[in-house]
């Protein structure tokens, strides 16, 4: 909470609910206090690719236009995170902007259209699904999400899922087992650049060995040969068609990009400012190193 922090018993919190966000935002002293940079990771809708209903890209199509990401990040979440539509977050290394954008952008004529033309017009005849969640209580931003989801499939789709709450442990299992025929995934990245958030997650493995069963000949190549070339220009052009590939054939719906969000006193100094004008706090030894605390009034 931010109790400790406004008894001024600690320096620095991190912010992670919406509701905290907006009421430091309207508050005179800590929308001062606020930094906000990139979170450098993202949340996704994921599906089990290799069984019916989603083993038609159609379907996986179907849902990654139905939904509103825009809404979702902005007001479900309150704006403290930023629309996603493809895997590679903003700023960071081979990120390509809003180029591919259209492959999910909400679309709920587009949407109906590709579920009908699957064989599933106005959601008839589609199984029942569970979205599976780990952990996460209704009132918890992946709670918040999965309800949104679970609406909005049914307005634009007419297809009805239900939220099954999984205990984390007998989750990770069944992910790894690709049992889990829906769910909200996210992957945070381990180093900067594009191998961390495209070839660790999502360059296809035995099961058991990876978190999804998606596979696509076409992504893995780019991958492979990405991880081995030598020339930047060349190399970030392998990971760009990786990007557009997975968006295309929708590995997974994207949501959004995470955020980082926190309250810092102002004698917290020593934090760098990065090439975008933020000051961001990452858990290395060059950020423990450089940061001091400056003369408290």
């Amino acid at each position: 909470g931010l109790l400790p922090y406004e008894n001024h018993e600690v320096d620095m919190v991190t912010v992670s609910g919406a509701a905290d966000l907006e009421r430091i935002r309207n508050d005179p002293v800590l929308s001062n206090e606020l930094f906000s940079y990139d979170g450098f990771g993202t949340e996704y809708l994921f599906f089990r690719t290799q069984k019916p209903p989603f083993d038609d890209v159609r379907v996986r199509k179907a849902f990654a236009h139905a939904l509103d990401k825009e809404t979702i990040a902005n007001v479900v979440l309150g704006g403290s995170v930023l629309p996603a539509y493809s895997m590679l977050p903003p700023h960071f290394p081979g990120y390509v902007g809003d180029k591919y954008k259209d492959l999910q952008a909400c679309d709920p004529d587009r949407a109906q259209m590709l579920l009908a033309e699957a064989g599933y017009p106005g959601g008839r005849g589609f199984p029942n699904v569970d979205i599976w969640l780990a952990d996460s209580a209704p009132s918890s931003p992946i709670g918040q999400v999965s309800q949104v989801i679970q609406q909005k499939l049914r307005e634009v789709l007419g297809v009805t899922i239900s939220i099954r709450n999984t205990q984390s442990n007998a989750y990770i299992k069944s992910m790894y087992e690709w049992e889990i025929p829906l769910s909200l995934g996210g992957f945070g990245y381990d180093y900067p650049d594009p191998q961390s958030l495209l070839g660790v997650v999502w360059r296809s493995q035995p099961k058991g060995y990876t978190r999804h069963d998606w596979t696509n000949t076409r992504f893995d190549e780019m991958i492979d040969r990405g991880v081995v070339e030598l020339d930047p220009e060349t190399r970030f052009g392998f990971y760009e068609e990786a990007e557009r590939t997975i968006a295309s054939d929708v590995g997974a719906a994207f949501l959004w990009h995470r955020l980082a969000h926190e309250l810092r006193k102002p004698w917290v100094k020593g934090l760098k400012e990065d090439r975008w004008g933020n000051l961001p706090f990452r858990g290395n030894n060059t950020t423990y190193c450089d940061l001091y605390i400056g003369i408290r009034p």
